[in-house]
């Protein structure tokens, strides 16, 4: 006869192996659990921390650009670095989205690393912490440019390429 855990005083439940080992079982999946979500929340802070870092190497080169020549581009705001991915990629994110990186509340999307990466030259495994935790040294950013082909086009040179590409397209039908 064992004595279960959370049984009261004077109270002694009977117990076999197998209820036991249950429980044991269960346990640890709970703990697995726990101690994945405390890896992601680390890793969140350690994203947060790098990306701020990042932002903070490439800021002369981000003020360069047209939107933030009078007006500065300011760390912490979501639109700010929306914007710089804007007139850098030619690609829109929503303000809040980007906000949440800043503030480590999310990782970016699978569409939206290589963005993020070629925006501050520094690579997914470096912004995450992931090569330091595995003894890997830091390589350089993962992405020389974005995955969407017009990217870095003007916004009318690439209404015009695309106006030249549909054109072609109903040319190849008829």
């Amino acid at each position: 006869m064992l004595r279960e855990a959370g049984a009261g005083f004077g109270q002694v439940r009977r117990t076999n192996g197998v209820g036991r080992a249950k429980r044991l079982l269960a346990a640890q999946e709970r703990l697995s659990r726990i101690l994945e979500f405390m890896k992601r929340i680390n890793s969140l802070a350690t994203f947060k921390n790098r990306l701020r870092e990042a932002l903070i190497s490439k800021q002369s080169k981000l003020n360069k650009l047209g939107p933030f020549r009078n007006d500065p581009f300011k760390l912490g705001s979501g639109k700010a670095l929306a914007t710089a991915i804007y007139a850098t990629f030619g690609v829109e994110l929503a303000n809040a989205t980007v906000q949440r990186w800043i503030n480590g509340e999310g990782f970016p999307s699978e569409d939206n690393w290589p963005l993020l990466t070629a925006l501050v030259e520094k690579s997914r495994d470096w912004l995450t912490g992931a090569l330091e935790a595995n003894g890997n040294s830091v390589a350089g950013f993962e992405a020389t440019e974005p995955v969407r082909p017009y990217g870095n086009a003007l916004t009318k040179e690439r209404a015009l390429e695309l106006l030249r590409e549909a054109a072609r397209i109903i040319e190849e039908d008829l």
